[in-house]
Parts: C-alpha cells; structure tokens; sequence
C-alpha cells in the first residue's frame, strides 16, 4: 500500500552551506522531505555539488566548495557507507555517466576522468584557456560538452577525451557563444542534440552540434544566470540576477522562424511568460522533470520553489541554509525506502593520481574526417558499385545465353544419337535377316 502513493520522482537539493542536512530528496507534489543527509561526514566543509552514482541511487557523490575533496555516501537507511578521496584542487563541476563507471572533475581548465571500478585516472585533458564553469554529458554518455569564463563552449567526444595520448583534445564543436562567463549549460535528451548556454552577457544561445550552427540567440536587459531546455524542447526558461524566471516558446520561434529575439524582463509581452515576484536574489538553478511539466528553480539565499508550468503556480516554497548548488529531479529510487538490499555494489573511491596503463580500457578514439575527402569517397563508391552492377549484369546475360546454347546442343545431339541407335537397330535387323536366308 506505501509502494501505491509513492511519487514517480523526487527533487534532489543541495545548498552550499556548513550547516548539517544540506542535502534532500523532496517530494515535489507534498514538499515533503522523502531523505536527508546529515552531513557531519563533511566535517564543516561547504557542499559544492551533489550527484548521484549511477541510475539506481545507491550512492550520492558529494564535491567540497572549499576544499579538494570528493565524498561517497550511501542512500540506503542499511548502506552505512562512506568514503572521502582527496583531489589536486578545488572542483568547479563533475560529472557522472549514468551508469557510475565513469567520472568527470573540472579542476582549473583541466578535466579529470577518473574509472570508478577500480579508482584508475585514466585522463587528463586541458580543455580551455580560462576557469571552467559548468560541464554536463549527453543523455548517451557519448558527448561532454564544457563552459569557461572566457564565454567559450566546446564539444568533445568521450572516447577522445579517455583515449587520447595527449594532455589536449581537439573539441568536436567550438563556439564562442558569449562574450562573458557563462552561467549555464543544458543539453536536448533527443538524438539530434542541440547545447543551450546563457552568460552574464545578458545573452543566452542555443547550437546545434549535428550542424554546427547557432539556432537561437536571445538577449534581454538583465544577465542570465542559469537556463534549462525543456525535455520535449518547446520552452527554454532562463534565470536572471534579480530573480525573474523567463521563458521562451521555441514552438512559437520556429513557426516564425526567427534567429533573434529580445526579451524584456519588465515586460511579460516580450515572452512567452515571467515568473516573478518570489525570488528576491539571483537565480543560480532551474530544472525540468521528465515532462517537463514542473520547474524547480534554486536562488542565492537558500530559496526554492517548485512551479507548475501549465497554471503557473507554486506547488513548494521553501528555504535552505545557504545558495542553492543542485536541483535536480530523479527517480523515486528504492534506496529511499530503507529496505535492506544485499546486492548494492560499492564504487571504488581510492582514486588514483596518475594515470595507470589503462589495459582495461578499450575505447576507440574518433578519426578526424576531411569533409571533401569523405563524399569523394562516397561517390566513388557509388561508382564503383554502379560499374559493379552493369558488368554482373553482363555476365549475367552472357552466363544466360550460355545456358541456352548448351540446351539447344543437347537437344541436337540428343536427336542425333537417337537417329545413330534407329539406323544400328534397321542395320543389325537387315544383317540377320541376310544371315538366316543364307543358311
């Protein structure tokens, strides 16, 4: 009966303060809070960001604001697990592949990868030239895409950025999307993955990795400090440093085909709709849910709100000790329950310094391809195969006709050797007629 009414998701939130529970799991219907971590592990330290490892929630990984260090936690109320793992700097952003093998740390401009079954570094890539900002991985895990201080978005491939022998990857895509530190970074969950990005700038874009073009830019009167693409990519809702949320209807964008826009945030016409009045400082986090029909938005002096985007009402408001540092919705994980669960695997948190020799590590880097090169090669081949098909079938006459001519000798010797074997049968009945007659 208690499985009945549990929630399909929750709302993880994190706020980076010193103060014990500075970590829960909310019900985002009730406002209710499903789990906390109390956080005296930390001893003091203020929370940087909160991750979960992997899809099934067993664990939580927890990085320091003000200190190198990363923090493993255990979700279930029966997995008192923790672990600690000291880093070569203090981490600006992380990342985890939705599986839990694989975790990304932005320190500086360099990014760390680091193989969690076995703790092995096995990369480390200097990817910009100023501080990273933000960086966030694609729904496949394929794609890492990065942000720094200088404006500049770049794309990489998780197979170069593993397998590379070099301490710098060439980016996939490069854009300098903005002329200030970015704030945020959102990707699309569909195939065709598209990067959206705001700035302190007071612009925000939106590109499209597959075309390597910039679809949408959108300018307002006020900086943008954090944005969020809808999961059926209908709405773009961005942040601003005096606490309006605004939205833009990229349904509405598309059918007018605009590539710029303007909007203002003192005036709810210049947009598809604003969301003011409850935030009082910077909003610094906004998130969808799965479909995309709430909106958890996180400011600087601990506040946030769960919206509901249909009416445009508040479902939960509700402060926390210090600025919000991760919203985000996840699956109502069983760990939640406190059930005991003997088959929770452990991530190997003793993570290494160095990079190992990788001999488990079999991913394929991509190849740089020459545009020109590889339609040529594509024509060719079509070519090739048209040239393929004529001659087969030419042959293929010829084999035919050959047939046929073997059929027609065949027939002809057939006729032959029957009128040879009449003619020996009339010869032999003559000559023993002949023979008798004789006697």
């Amino acid at each position: 009966m208690v499985d009945s009414i549990q929630p399909s998701e929750l709302l993880l939130a994190g706020c980076s303060s010193s103060d014990l529970y500075s970590t829960l799991l909310i019900d985002p219907k009730t406002g209710v809070s499903s789990w906390s971590h109390k956080g005296s592990e930390l001893q003091g330290g203020s929370l940087g960001k909160v991750l979960p490892l992997g899809q099934n929630g067993d664990h939580l990984l927890l990085s320091m604001k003000d200190r190198p260090f990363l923090h493993a936690i255990g979700v279930n109320a029966h997995e008192r697990f923790h672990q600690r793992s000291s880093v070569c700097g203090l981490v600006r952003d992380l990342a985890v592949s939705s599986d839990g093998t694989l975790l990304f740390v932005a320190i500086d401009k360099r990014i760390f990868v680091w193989l969690l079954s076995n703790g092995d570094l096995v990369g480390v890539r200097d990817v910009h030239l100023r501080e990273i900002t933000c960086i966030t991985l694609s729904v496949d895990d394929s794609t890492l895409v990065t942000s720094s201080e200088d404006g500049g978005v770049r794309v990489f491939l998780v197979s170069d950025i593993v397998s590379s022998g070099e301490s710098e990857s060439t980016p996939l895509r490069e854009w300098q999307a903005h002329s200030l530190s970015v704030t945020g970074l959102s990707l699309s969950r569909s195939g065709s993955l598209r990067v959206a990005s705001c700035s302190l700038d007071h612009t925000a874009s939106i590109h499209s990795i597959a075309l390597d073009v910039c679809l949408l830019r959108v300018s307002s009167d006020r900086p943008f400090t954090s944005v969020s693409l809808c999961p059926s990519e209908t709405r773009l809702v961005m942040g601003t440093d005096q606490g309006v949320i605004a939205c833009v209807s990229l349904h509405d964008v598309a059918k007018n085909d605009q590539k710029d826009i303007t909007l203002s945030t003192t005036n709810s016409a210049s947009t598809d709709f604003l969301l003011r009045g409850k935030h009082n400082s910077e909003v610094i986090r906004v998130a969808f849910n799965s479909d995309g029909t709430l909106l958890a938005s996180g400011d600087s002096e601990g506040k946030y709100i769960i919206w509901q985007i249909g009416s445009k009402q508040v479902l939960k408001e509700s402060c926390m000790h210090g600025p919000i540092c991760t919203l985000q919705f996840v699956p109502y994980w069983r760990s939640v329950l406190g059930r005991e669960d003997k088959n929770i695997d452990r991530p190997c948190f003793n993570l290494n310094r160095t990079i190992g020799e990788r001999k488990q590590l079999s991913l394929l880097r991509s190849q740089e391809i020459d545009t020109n090169e590889y339609w040529m090669g594509v024509i060719d081949k079509l070519l090739n195969e048209s040239g393929e098909t004529k001659k087969n079938t030419i042959m293929r006459k010829e084999t035919e006709e050959e047939e046929e001519d073997k059929d027609e000798i065949i027939k002809k010797l057939t006729a032959e050797k029957n009128k040879l074997m009449k003619i020996n049968k009339e010869l032999y009945d003559y000559t023993t007629t002949e023979v008798f007659k004789l006697k």
